[in-house]
């Protein structure tokens, strides 16, 4: 397992089901060679609407904007 995997899988073990949907979908569009700014589109909309539903300092969408900066 490649380390990226190994984060990964790090992240999504901690997760409730709403947070392990978002991360399956990202991984799932990334394996299919998504490009970085398609992947980042689809994680600033992640996070807009997370952000909306739980406000700015969820530890949702803080998570985002972890793996926003990491991605980036």
């Amino acid at each position: 397992m490649s380390a990226l995997e190994d984060k990964i899988m790090e992240y999504v073990c901690n997760m409730d089901e709403e947070e392990q949907g978002i991360v399956l979908e990202h991984v799932n569009l990334l394996l299919h060679e998504e490009s970085d700014e398609d992947w980042l589109r689809r994680v600033e909309a992640s996070r807009k609407a997370l952000a909306a539903k739980y406000g700015e300092h969820h530890r949702k969408v803080k998570w985002l904007d972890r793996i926003r900066a990491e991605g980036a």
